[in-house]
């Protein structure tokens, strides 16, 4: 199986938005998202990404980047999910107005190890990719503990499909701050996506309730997470997991 996953939509902003560091500065991030199936046990997605800044202004901010991301499935699963692979990339993101995001990339995928018994699996295959997102957190007065989330992409992969799929979720929720920097946040969620092809994902709308619990500084987050679904459609399991790791160094 050859799955592409948009799970950027349960982290938000908490890593996609962090600020810029000053211009014409390489910055330095990596992110790392770990989801826990019933059927497909642990799989973990990881990116390691420099990123030059080009130009900055209020309403654009532009940058050329290099870098790899790596998938990784657990043994011992029921089923496999997506193959492992590593992908070295570059690409030009796009940034207006500090919350929507245009990428254009390209990269050279590797499944690891390489089959023996596909010959067309084990040569390297090009992987452009063009992602469109949009996403912002907002707080409530008076209190602020109010919030809602909202999270949109469009991504164009031609590897797996010529035609886009599109991921949209909105969380509404309560933001607890029990200590400095850590932040308990239990939501109820609308997740839908539109896909024509089942390896980036199948077309669902679906009813969540959850919580998450994130520890975040000014560079780095650790959040984990993890909801129900209550009109189901994929067969993995009833409950579902999500471990976050990211930051800018």
């Amino acid at each position: 199986m050859n799955r592409y996953r948009f799970r950027r939509s349960q982290l938000l902003l908490l890593f996609l938005f962090l600020p810029l560091h000053s211009l014409a500065a390489i910055q330095n991030s990596f992110y790392s998202e770990s989801t826990y199936y019933e059927r497909y046990d642990l799989i973990t997605e990881s990116r390691l990404k420099s990123l030059y800044g080009l130009y900055e202004s209020s309403v654009l901010t532009a940058g050329a980047f290099l870098g790899v991301s790596l998938q990784y499935q657990s043994n011992g699963a029921a089923e496999r999910y997506y193959d492992d692979a590593v992908t070295p990339q570059l690409g030009v993101q796009l940034s207006f107005f500090k919350k929507v995001i245009l990428q254009l990339q390209t990269g050279v995928r590797q499944l690891i190890p390489p089959p023996s018994d596909s010959p067309d699996e084990t040569r390297a295959q090009w992987d452009p990719r063009v992602i469109l997102s949009v996403g912002d957190f907002l707080n409530y007065a008076p209190t602020q503990n109010v919030f809602t989330e909202y999270y949109g992409e469009v991504s164009y992969v031609p590897r797996i499909d010529p035609t886009p799929v599109s991921t949209f979720s909105v969380k509404q929720g309560w933001r607890f701050t029990p200590y400095k920097n850590i932040y308990a946040d239990p939501y109820g969620e609308v997740f839908l996506r539109k896909s024509n092809n089942a390896d980036l994902g199948p077309s669902i709308t679906e009813w969540r309730t959850g919580g998450r619990l994130t520890w975040a500084t000014a560079a780095w987050t650790i959040a984990g997470l993890a909801y129900h679904n209550f009109n189901k459609k994929a067969e993995s399991g009833t409950l579902e997991g999500l471990l976050i790791l990211g930051g800018q160094f």
